[in-house]
């Protein structure tokens, strides 16, 4: 894998080696796990909805999303505790906003409190 090295980047860069080497695992490595999270999250992209769209199709799209984010940040180890709890406060909300999905929304809530403990 070839990585183009921007020099406003340099920071990320920097901590992206030490994580690395902490980890035990190579650059390379570390770059993929961060590709697969963020697809994780992003995938498939920002596809642009026909419009109009109806309300319940917005709200289906929504919670996909919410849901993935919601996710990714519970499979984080917490770096920053107050950070992470900021994070995920934001996705309850979030979640909270969207109608429909009640039963795995309740479900996704539930774990939300398990793992904040």
């Amino acid at each position: 894998m070839t990585l183009m090295r921007i020099n406003d980047c340099k920071q990320v860069y920097e901590q992206a080696e030490e994580l690395a080497k902490r980890e035990k695992v190579s650059f390379s490595e570390l770059v993929v796990k961060a590709l697969a999270d963020y697809c994780k999250v992003h995938y498939p992209g920002q596809p642009q909805p026909p419009l109009p769209l109806s309300s319940s199709l917005m709200d289906d799209y929504v919670f996909r999303r919410v849901k993935a984010r919601l996710e990714h940040l519970l499979g984080k180890p917490w770096v920053n505790r107050e950070a992470w709890l900021l994070a995920v406060d934001n996705i309850v909300l979030k979640l909270k906003g969207v109608r429909g999905h009640d039963a795995e929304r309740e479900q996704l809530l539930q774990l939300t409190l398990e793992k904040a403990k």
